[in-house]
């Protein structure tokens, strides 16, 4: 996106659900420079979309890079 943003960070929980509208943001991990996470932000600032490219994992059962969609017509929004 035009409107983009790196932070870094410890884990996913260091970005925001709300953010600048039509923006996204990069999570890089604070001591490797890993990028973790990728963030996008719909047209009110709301979180819409995640790309995971590396999380905790304990199961070994992910497949990295994947997607979550945030569904804000659901209270709490969740996928």
């Amino acid at each position: 996106m035009n409107n983009h943003t790196d932070k870094y960070g410890d884990s996913h929980d260091n970005l925001d659900t709300k953010g600048e509208p039509n923006s996204s943001t990069d999570l890089y991990d604070k001591n490797t420079k890993e990028l973790l996470q990728r963030r996008f932000y719909d047209e009110n600032g709301n979180v819409i979309k995640d790309i995971d490219f590396k999380h905790n994992d304990p199961n070994n059962n992910h497949i990295f890079p994947h997607e979550h969609y945030l569904d804000w017509t659901k209270n709490p929004p969740r996928e």
